[in-house]
């Protein structure tokens, strides 16, 4: 087993405010400061979800007959779902429960269970697709995927298109701030292909800037209540994957 261990730099003076709960963590120098240190997890082939070419068998990702799926936001998708049934439906209204239509995803390993998959769209007409989203998934070894949770790139856009039967509006300041800070973090320092947060969490998709070729860097940063970041977990791309989500096995 080998673990590598990154330190990520970025220049903090130029859009930090000094009243900002993350200045108060990061600020120790003007010039720029380390946002944080990660282990670098293992990578796990996964025989279920091998990389597909054109013309290859497409690979079937199992669903577990208990699986559930959490959805952030104010949508009348939002909410947690539980069983393969209402799972499978809330998938199917996202665009992303098509076995006629494989779903495309580059896929990040970040430990033996927890994989993230980032879907640039869903494969239907550019009118009916999502925006890019991410699904977090904690897999079983023989069961499948016992959990899957969304994250979509623009929360408000995605509770517009699935808006509440009640027109009910609510936004999570919370998450809005989340967004700004890894965002703010973020300028300059690269092509930034996906950011999605909620109250607790966010997740940001980059271009590895360590590699000659350019090649996605998945990283998930956690915050408390109060918007102090917590913790920071980064992970490579593993392969690109085309696949259908199946089950129960």
């Amino acid at each position: 087993m080998r673990f590598a261990v990154t330190l990520f730099v970025t220049p903090l003076d130029t859009y930090m405010s000094t009243s900002s709960p993350m200045s108060h963590i990061f600020r120790t120098t003007r010039a720029s400061l380390a946002l944080g240190i990660a282990l670098l997890t293992q990578s796990a082939a996964i025989a279920d979800a091998q990389s597909a070419s054109p013309g290859q068998a497409v690979a079937r990702v199992p669903l577990a007959s208990d699986i559930t799926l959490d959805i952030p936001g104010n949508s009348r998708l939002a909410g947690m779902a539980e069983g393969i049934d209402s799972v499978r439906a809330r998938l199917r209204t996202m665009g992303l429960d098509t076995p006629d239509a494989p779903l495309r995803w580059e896929q990040f390993v970040l430990s033996d269970v927890d994989q993230v998959w980032f879907i640039a769209s869903s494969p239907r007409e550019s009118n009916h697709a999502e925006q890019p989203l991410l699904l977090v998934a904690r897999r079983d070894s023989v069961r499948g995927v016992v959990a899957l949770r969304v994250i979509p790139q623009n929360q408000s856009a995605f509770d517009k298109r699935h808006a509440r039967d009640d027109g009910i509006v609510r936004t999570s300041l919370a998450a809005q701030r989340n967004r700004r800070q890894v965002l703010a973090l973020h300028a300059g320092n690269g092509k930034v292909r996906f950011v999605g947060a909620d109250a607790n969490d966010a997740w940001v998709v980059v271009d590895d800037p360590s590699t000659l070729r350019p090649a996605p860097l998945l990283l998930h940063y956690r915050f408390d209540a109060a918007g102090y970041l917590i913790d920071v977990r980064r992970a490579t791309t593993g392969s690109t994957v085309h696949a259908v989500l199946w089950g129960p096995p």
